[in-house]
């Protein structure tokens, strides 16, 4: 399982997808939300459950 929190949909924290490519998985889950802040920002929580 991998969690991170992101304003940018576009783009993966550092290191996240060479993480997600050095592991055999075959299938992924995604989950995502946005976060409670101020106005005019948006946050998201993104959840990848690896199998």
């Amino acid at each position: 399982m991998i969690r991170f929190e992101t304003g940018d949909l576009g783009e993966f924290p550092p290191g996240l997808e060479k993480q997600i490519r050095s592991e055999p998985y075959r299938n992924v889950t995604v989950g995502a939300c946005r976060t409670r802040e101020g106005p005019g920002f948006a946050r998201y929580k993104i959840a990848l459950v690896f199998f």
